[in-house]
């Protein structure tokens, strides 16, 4: 069993590590990207440290790590309020979103640390923002396919949304029963960690799509080779 358990930990982070490759390929092209892309190869960056912070100090050091995933929930909410509201011009729908950001940071500092609630308000926080990821990305889905002047396989809109929205809708009865499945000796809590860490992989996957239908990592191959030819043609000289 505990060679199980292990492995479980193993495979959550090799899992959390694929964000390596979209975050690498949102870099290359990062200054012609829009503001909203922008702001999610920041994001990307926050996972990533997240990631690393949460997995050294619970498997190496085996000290608790809870508090580096609460402090990443409110990152990660601001963050992506961020990106999604580059993406709509509605003022008033713009003007929610950004105002719903001190709203939630306020009630996630009473929580976690005025009044420090048990495991259940972390149920009932982690489903309320899925539910709103999963509804912003569905309303900018519909954005996307209505109004892009490109084909959606060639939109990081259209994979990123669907990135989200993959991970939000499909962890929403996790994180919804998250107080029940980390109780001790829960074996179910296994088989939702795996639907957890198999919808990781896919947003991550969706994530690097986006990136690559940019033209973006071919542009920047072109643009090092180019250079390095140009160099060696100098040198020739």
């Amino acid at each position: 069993m505990e060679e199980y358990n292990l492995t479980i930990v193993y495979v959550h982070a090799a899992s959390a590590f694929t964000v390596i490759v979209p975050l690498i390929l949102s870099l290359l092209g990062i200054k012609k990207f829009d503001k909203g892309i922008q702001r999610f190869a920041l994001y990307l960056g926050l996972v990533l440290l997240s990631e690393t912070s949460g997995i050294f100090l619970g498997g190496v050091l085996d000290i608790p790590n809870l508090i580096v995933y609460d402090i990443f929930t409110a990152l990660e909410y601001v963050f992506l309020i961020l990106v999604f509201s580059a993406w709509h011009e509605d003022k008033l729908f713009r003007t929610a979103m950004l105002a719903s950001i001190p709203v939630f940071l306020v009630v996630w500092l009473s929580a976690t640390f005025i009044f420090q609630t048990s495991g259940s308000f972390d149920s009932i926080f982690l489903s309320i923002e899925s539910i709103v990821f999963v509804f912003l990305s569905v309303v900018t889905l519909a954005k996307e396919m209505r109004d892009s002047s490109v084909l959606l396989v060639d939109n990081p809109r259209f994979w990123v949304a669907s990135g989200v929205l993959v991970y939000f809708a499909g962890n929403l009865f996790v994180f919804a029963l998250i107080e029940q499945l980390l109780q001790p000796g829960v074996t179910r809590y296994h088989s939702a960690w795996m639907i957890h860490t198999a919808l990781n992989v896919t947003k991550n996957i969706l994530f690097t799509l986006g990136f690559l239908s940019t033209g973006a990592p071919s542009d920047w191959w072109s643009e090092r080779k180019r250079k390095w030819q140009d160099q060696q043609i100098r040198l020739t000289q």
